[in-house]
C-alpha cells in the first residue's frame, strides 16, 4: 500500500490530473472497479490531454517511479514515453 502512494504522488510531476486518475487506478487495483478497458483522460504538465487505459496508466507511472522513463510527450491525442536505455 504504501508503494501505491508513493508512486501517486511521484505522478504529480507528469500529470496534472495526478489525483483523480490516480485514485481510479486505486479503485481498479484494489479490485473495487473490475473492467480492464475502463479510460481515464491523463492531463500532461504540458497541457495535452489524452484518453488511456488504466493498465497503461499504471505501467507508466510505476516505471516513471522506478526510474526507467526519461520523459513523456504528446503526439496528437494520445502520449508516448522515452525509455532509459
Amino acid at each position: 500500500m504504501i508503494r501505491y502512494l508513493r508512486v501517486g504522488l511521484r505522478s504529480r510531476e507528469v500529470f496534472r490530473n495526478w489525483f483523480g486518475a490516480g485514485l481510479m487506478y486505486l479503485l481498479y487495483r484494489l479490485g473495487l472497479i473490475g473492467n480492464r478497458v475502463i479510460k481515464v483522460i491523463v492531463i500532461l504538465r504540458d497541457g495535452c490531454a489524452a484518453f488511456t487505459e488504466l493498465d497503461r496508466f499504471g505501467r507508466v507511472i510505476n516505471a516513471y517511479y522506478d526510474g526507467l522513463i526519461s520523459g513523456i510527450h504528446c503526439l496528437g491525442n494520445d502520449f508516448y514515453v522515452d525509455f532509459i536505455m
